[in-house]
């Protein structure tokens, strides 16, 4: 799919140079509720506006921001056009873009991109991948061998996981941008979402981490490249809800 790779790349190359001279009245907050109530600010309908353009031509657009938008087809790209929009807004280098082309309820092809540092994480022809915004030469993701924490957004939901963690000397951070953070679990220990996710966070994803361990139900989403931790989390999480 290297025609969707090369608009999803053209489409945050665009939404780049627009975040780098982004207008003051785009920081506002839209004035109507959008998908599902969702309530975002004026740049996040931009950058959904740029992707439109560059992947309508793709499939129908599920987005965060606007729900459905074309013409039924077989082809469904699940967009979520500004991940960790209040990392940016708080200028936390951690916020991007994820993409993901199903057709026919089959996974095909995915765009993850990290705008902070222009890394771009994909998925096609059943390969994880890596390149650059700058430099948009694929190669495979390896696993990093030397990573000494996981991540765990929305930690809130469940605060005695706390003690299990310290016991179980696993670290943690909390990078709040949920599909980077999925996309991201070749380089951590772990990454571990409580709470019911969004397929707008996860469609993407889950491609990139289909050769990883991985858990995914209503109350957590987790994956692992390593067995030993992620049994671990597993088996405390599995005694605290029963699933």
């Amino acid at each position: 799919m290297k025609n969707f790779l090369d608009a999803c790349l053209n489409a945050n190359l665009e939404i780049d140079r627009y975040l780098k001279n982004i207008p003051q009245n785009d920081f506002n907050l839209y004035s109507k509720n959008g998908y599902n109530d969702n309530k975002g600010y004026e740049f996040d309908l931009k950058c959904e506006q740029i992707f439109v353009k560059h992947l309508s031509s793709f499939g129908q657009i599920f987005s965060e921001e606007s729900g459905l938008i074309g013409e039924n087809n077989s082809c469904k790209i699940i967009l979520d056009p500004l991940d960790g929009s209040s990392n940016f807004i708080s200028k936390i280098p951690f916020y991007g873009t994820s993409v993901a082309l199903i057709k026919d309820n089959e996974p095909q092809s995915a765009f993850i991109c990290n705008l902070a540092s222009n890394e771009i994480l994909a998925f096609d022809e059943n390969k994880a991948l890596k390149a650059n915004l700058s430099n948009p030469i694929y190669s495979p993701i390896l696993p990093n061998q030397f990573s000494q924490v996981g991540i765990i957004e929305k930690i809130t939901l469940c605060p005695n996981i706390l003690d299990f963690l310290s016991k179980n000397k696993l670290k943690f951070r909390s990078l709040g941008a949920t599909a980077l953070s999925l996309a991201y679990a070749y380089y951590f220990n772990f990454v571990l979402i409580l709470g019911k996710t969004r397929t707008f966070d996860t469609a993407g994803a889950s491609m990139l981490c289909k050769n990883l361990y991985l858990e995914k139900n209503e109350k957590f989403f987790l994956v692992s490249k390593d067995k030993k931790i992620f049994d671990i989390i597993l088996k405390f999480l599995d005694s605290i809800w029963i699933i």
